[in-house]
C-alpha cells in the first residue's frame, strides 16, 4: 500500500497503520476510534501526521514534520488527514463491527 500522497518537503505518503493508531492513543490519551478532526488540537495533528509518515521514513522526528507544515499548506494537510480512515472490515467470525473511525468521525 502506497498511502495518501502529500507534498511537504518532498512528496510523501500518509499511511495509518495499527502501530500509528496505538501510538497516537498512547501519546495523546485520545481513543483513535472516536477521533474527530474538528476536535483535534494542532499538537494532535502534528503527532498524527508524524506517526502516519514513520512507515516511509522511520528516522523522521515530530519536530521535522511540524517544520514542514505552515499556513501555506495547512489546508492541503488537513484534506489529506481527512482521508485517513480505516477501512471497515467485512463482518465475519473475527469482526462484527468497524474497528476504526468513519469518514464522519475523522473529518468532523
Amino acid at each position: 500500500m502506497k498511502g495518501i500522497p502529500i507534498v511537504l518537503d518532498k512528496e510523501r505518503h500518509l499511511r495509518m497503520t495499527l502501530n500509528a493508531m496505538i501510538q497516537f492513543e498512547e501519546l495523546t490519551g485520545k481513543e483513535f476510534t472516536k477521533l474527530k478532526l474538528s476536535e483535534m488540537t494542532i499538537k494532535d495533528m502534528r503527532i498524527l501526521l508524524w506517526l502516519c509518515l514513520l512507515w516511509e521514513d522511520p528516522a523522521l522526528t515530530e519536530e521535522e514534520v511540524g517544520a514542514m507544515i505552515g499556513l501555506d499548506n495547512m489546508a492541503a494537510v488537513f484534506d489529506a488527514v481527512a482521508q485517513l480512515t480505516v477501512p471497515n472490515p467485512t463482518p465475519g467470525p473475527a469482526s462484527h463491527e468497524s474497528s476504526g473511525p468513519s469518514q464522519e468521525s475523522i473529518s468532523g
